[in-house]
């Protein structure tokens, strides 16, 4: 399992953060540096960032689902 993994398994058992700082930790775990652009996410040191990434909005979603109206 990476690194990355391990932030998502971390992040469905037990959400800690916010959406928005899972998203900065996946970024730096995954090496991607948001202030040179979009195009730096195909240079992410991790292959499956772009995997993480939906993964992690697929749970936003749930738990949006989980704690609505």
């Amino acid at each position: 399992m990476t690194v990355c993994q391990g932030l998502l398994d971390s992040a469905r058992a037990n959400k800690v953060f916010s959406f928005d700082e899972y998203k900065v930790i996946l970024d730096l775990q995954c090496g991607v540096d948001r202030g040179l652009g979009d195009a730096e996410v195909a240079k992410a040191a991790d292959h499956n960032y772009g995997m993480y990434a939906i993964e992690l909005h697929g749970l936003e979603l749930e738990s949006s689902v989980d704690t609505g109206p």
